[in-house]
């Protein structure tokens, strides 16, 4: 898809944000990888993401329960707001070596030894290769 391709007759031009280089980084590689300009994916990437979200059930529903045996074994339900990890020292962590590290009260304001705040690491934002900067586990594993 082109940006030619993209429908703007509508677009009333209201938004335009700033993205931490965390997030936007892998996008750029497949953007040289595909040859499709960041403008093109971005657009591709929120219209998913609303259309999950607008298909997702409310944070009132009761959350699905695994199915028991031989009925699919049940997969999880998990929101891409879920946090699964911690940022600090400029490394992802896994949930169990963040909580070594700095016990249960991570919900607080918690610093790293650089003086940086203890960031979560939400769904969203991981893939199935980010590893623990701790103990080399995938961020993802257990979940």
């Amino acid at each position: 898809m082109t940006p030619e391709r993209i429908p703007r007759h509508d677009d009333e031009g209201l938004y335009q944000p700033r993205i931490h280089s965390r997030w936007i980084r892998r996008p750029h590689q497949i953007s040289a990888q595909t040859g499709e300009p960041m403008t093109v994916l971005l657009d591709q990437a929120l219209r998913e993401y609303v259309a999950r979200y607008e298909a997702a059930p409310s944070p009132n529903e009761p959350r699905p329960r695994p199915a028991g045996k031989g009925a699919g074994e049940g997969i999880p339900f998990h929101k891409t707001y879920e946090i699964v990890g911690w940022v600090y020292e400029a490394e992802l962590h896994c949930l169990d070596c963040a909580r070594r590290r700095f016990g249960e009260g991570l919900e607080a304001e918690v610093l790293d030894r650089e003086g940086n705040a203890v960031t979560p690491l939400f769904l969203e934002g991981v893939t199935g290769e980010d590893r623990c900067g701790d103990c080399g586990r995938a961020i993802l594993e257990g979940l």
